[in-house]
């Protein structure tokens, strides 16, 4: 756990605010758990976006003194620019208990999506929007990050659906 915490805290250097860390997918459960990283503090209303998840059916479980939206288009923080495609679902979590500082883990996201899924990457596709320590003067901080998400996986053709393209192929080369 000790080094968890501390590869949370290095991570601040690079990029601040609520991250993504320990993404996971099985059968049919994309779960996760982000972090708040070091001099950040969430606060009620900040929160954490997951945009374009092509296979999202639900949420599974998420921490107390969390609450969360599926929508297609959400507003951004300021100085933010993502590439949220309008068709597909993204996932919100907002943050509703007692101001917690970091770094520290905020517990496990767990949401259903379509079975059979993968994960691929995409870019720019995670949001996060907290605030700085009051010490380093408490103002609004947001981070844009790139994590995969699950999409279907193309079915692979059974054995007659083989069958029937090499006929075609060799009736084709025949003529």
């Amino acid at each position: 756990m000790k080094k968890i915490l501390i590869l949370l805290a290095l991570s601040s250097a690079v990029q601040a605010d609520i991250v993504p860390t320990q993404l996971n997918l099985t059968l049919s459960s994309y779960n996760f758990t982000p972090g708040v990283t070091f001099g950040q503090q969430i606060r009620p209303g900040d929160y954490f976006e997951i945009l374009d998840i092509p296979t999202l059916l639900g949420v599974t479980s998420i921490p107390v003194d969390w609450a969360y939206t599926i929508e297609l288009l959400s507003p951004q923080p300021t100085g933010i620019t993502t590439l949220d495609n309008p068709a597909i679902d993204n996932i919100r979590f907002v943050y509703t208990g007692a101001p917690q500082s970091g770094p520290q883990f905020l517990g496990l996201f767990d949401l259903l999506v379509e079975a059979e899924s993968s994960l691929a990457p995409r870019l720019h596709n995670w949001v996060g929007a907290a605030h700085q320590i009051p010490i380093l003067g408490g103002q609004p901080d947001a981070n844009l990050n790139s994590v995969p998400v699950p999409i279907s996986v193309p079915e692979v053709p059974t054995n007659g659906a083989l069958t029937l393209l090499g006929l075609a192929l060799a009736r084709k080369l025949l003529k």
